[in-house]
């Protein structure tokens, strides 16, 4: 779990170091080189999965996909284009409240109030990492703020719709396993990716060779997209949902923040302010707090 989250912190700093790439052509580009290597992977290792998965894996890793994929990252990076990371990072922190309040409902023997504390400690350090840029920005209108939150709202939505979709998905199919069912994921991410490209040409003025003319780093920074945070990282988090309840995976993923706050602060050459470190140790032990009540409550049954 750790591990995904690590390779999930990484779409939040890349964006940054390429302003002049559009969020679609970003998102394009982790897609396009997740995809190819699932291809890869597809063709090379496993040719059996072309016909012996049935149409409903193949129609659920297409819907999930396009969640997933594409839909959250470029709301994501487009979240971050209009105000700084503050307001997702924000939103985004609610994932782990969201998780829970799935797995409740999912499993009927769990209650919120259980959750309370160690909630509450990790949003309480979400805003205490983010007081350093809660500030209004004058520079940023009131519009764009109004289509950050919107965009951060969209970005939630699809990753809480994406993670627990496939954590679900692949423990309801006994016959599925963790690998073959990225593979797949990423299968369906070629298509719509090809698919949005090609739509590109026709719907934006766009030539196609602008496809074929960016920089060296840009198409780097894509291919680490690709590889780490979405064939990688769906891989550890898909291997961690079939051991781990519902509930204490989506709180775990809240480092994938962390993460991607440290990779920021390391990009920028800028240590963390106090108030940022006593926000991410109040995230910690949050925690790890939950990681004790789940030990007790696994212990006492």
């Amino acid at each position: 779990m750790i591990g995904a989250c690590l390779c999930w912190g990484l779409v939040f700093v890349i964006p940054n170091l390429f302003p002049d790439f559009s969020p679609f052509e970003i998102m394009l580009g982790r897609c396009f080189f997740y995809g190819m290597l699932s291809i890869g992977i597809l063709l090379s290792l496993k040719r059996d999965l072309i016909f012996s998965l049935n149409r409903r894996i193949w129609i659920a890793g297409a819907i999930l996909a396009l969640v997933g994929s594409l839909i959250h990252y470029c709301s994501l990076v487009l979240s971050m284009r209009y105000v700084n990371s503050t307001i997702p990072t924000l939103l985004l922190g609610l994932t782990p409240v969201c998780m829970i309040l799935i797995d409740i409902r999912k499993t009927k023997t769990k209650k919120l109030r259980d959750f309370f504390v160690p909630c509450t400690l990790i949003l309480v350090g979400f805003i205490f990492v983010n007081i350093p840029t809660l500030a209004w920005d004058t520079n940023v209108s009131i519009e764009n703020y109004a289509w950050g939150f919107f965009w951060s709202l969209v970005a939630l939505a699809t990753w809480i719709c994406f993670i627990a979709g496939s954590a679900n998905f692949l423990k309801s199919t006994s016959s599925l396993k963790a690998s073959d069912w990225i593979t797949v994921l990423g299968v369906a991410t070629f298509l719509w990716t090809v698919l949005l490209c090609t739509s590109s040409l026709f719907f934006v003025n766009t030539s196609i060779n602008h496809y074929f003319i960016m920089s060296n780093g840009f198409l780097l920074a894509t291919a680490l997209l690709g590889v780490c945070s979405s064939w990688l990282g769906y891989y550890m988090w898909n291997q961690a949902t079939l051991r781990l309840p519902l509930s204490l995976a989506g709180q775990l993923s809240v480092l994938e923040i962390v993460f991607g706050l440290s990779f920021i602060h390391l990009a920028n050459w800028k240590f963390p302010e106090n108030i940022e470190i006593l926000g991410i140790m109040t995230i910690l032990s949050g925690i790890v707090l939950n990681l004790f009540m789940f030990q007790e409550s696994a212990y006492q049954s």
